[in-house]
């Protein structure tokens, strides 16, 4: 069996059982009952499976964001979708194709200062440009002109110079 879209899950080197660990998070993305509790609740209480082996949901008082823990593929269809969802979802995953960058890693260690800089400008202004709080055809070309004197030129040409080597190296 070919486990897609799992989550980034781990088992933390400090586990006094890192073998149970392990073993949860493979019950967790293969086991579709269990799998089904972290996504709707306890059966029973918080759903019930119907007939046709979907999930009908009793209550919304399950909080746990469910789509964040274990295989998304492995979770039972509510009976309110009325088309196949995880299908499609598994067609498009399926379907997806890697990035050209799959495997660059931007060492940031020559700009460190910079993205320091260009980090605490953005911060200055980031609550008020994501709020509408500031006309952006005045807040923006302000932003570019600080980021600017602050070096993200500097790190855009970085970053460049080790794409342009990545490339160059995956020939």
């Amino acid at each position: 069996m070919i486990i897609r879209s799992i989550p980034k899950m781990m088992v933390s080197t400090n586990s006094k059982y890192p073998e149970k660990c392990l073993q949860l998070l493979n019950l967790v993305n293969t086991d579709t009952k269990l799998r089904d509790m972290f996504y709707y609740g306890e059966e029973g209480v918080n759903f019930e499976y119907t007939e046709d082996g979907k999930v009908h949901k009793s209550d919304k008082n399950w909080e746990m964001a469910g789509y964040t823990n274990g295989c998304y593929f492995t979770v039972t269809q509510e009976d309110t979708d009325e088309y196949g969802q995880f299908d499609e979802i598994k067609e498009l995953t399926d379907g997806a194709v890697a990035s050209v960058m799959l495997g660059f890693t931007f060492d940031t260690t020559s700009v460190y200062d910079q993205l320091a800089n260009c980090g605490e400008i953005w911060l200055r202004y980031k609550s008020e440009v994501m709020t509408g709080v500031q006309d952006p055809s005045v807040c923006v070309p302000q932003i570019k002109e600080e980021l600017m004197a602050a070096g993200f030129q500097d790190i855009l040409d970085e970053a460049q110079k080790q794409v342009d080597e990545f490339m160059a190296n995956k020939k």
